[in-house]
């Protein structure tokens, strides 16, 4: 019951049989020989807690994931694990605030809730989208991209790779699910085109 519980989240090509045998021997292990190290959200760790997107993940102080890496990949060597500590404890890095560029997404399709599905999954990517809405004119071949702001011109760039997306010169027309009678507040405009991926495919 427990095996067939955690399919769906583990994968391994470990039968349940050679599973079995692991478990016997596991219980003879000396566990006072086995090194482990654990990443918390402790300040001195190299991972930080952060719930900016409604979930709670811990993300790594430095970016480049160099000190994780160097503690794996030398977790059996003492003089360098405590080192890494010590780095650490002395010296924590700042984590990068999260990134507040406001971004409106339009689904340029004719694909139902396209827009609200990008939506949750630029935001469990980190970004921040503050609305959505159908673009104006539909249906765009390619998705386009427009800079509101000049807040923030690495997401902008991010955005636009990861969409492969037209740059625009100019304001699109607004989106007609607005009835404010004023265009939001935002950073960036995305305009989703047939070409953008859709999560639900």
């Amino acid at each position: 019951d427990i095996l067939h519980t955690l399919d769906t989240h583990i994968v391994t090509n470990i039968n349940a049989s050679n599973l079995l045998e692991l478990a016997q021997i596991a219980k003879d292990v000396d566990t006072s020989k086995i090194t482990n190290l654990i990443f918390s959200d402790d300040p001195a760790s190299v991972l930080y807690p952060d719930s900016t997107t409604g979930a709670f993940y811990l993300r790594p102080k430095d970016p480049t994931l160099t000190q994780i890496h160097t503690i794996a990949q030398n977790i059996f060597n003492d003089e360098v694990t405590k080192s890494a500590q010590g780095l650490i404890d002395q010296q924590p890095l700042i984590p990068q605030k999260p990134d507040d560029t406001k971004i409106e997404v339009q689904n340029g399709t004719w694909r139902p809730g396209f827009a609200a599905r990008q939506e949750k999954k630029l935001e469990a990517d980190g970004f921040k989208v503050t609305s959505i809405g159908n673009a104006a004119v539909r249906p765009l071949t390619q998705t386009q991209i427009y800079a509101v702001t000049q807040k923030n011109p690495a997401t902008f760039e991010k955005l636009k790779k990861r969409y492969n997306a037209v740059e625009l010169t100019t304001r699109p027309p607004q989106s007609p699910d607005n009835t404010s009678g004023t265009a939001p507040t935002v950073d960036i405009i995305v305009i989703l085109g047939e070409n953008a991926p859709d999560i639900a495919e």
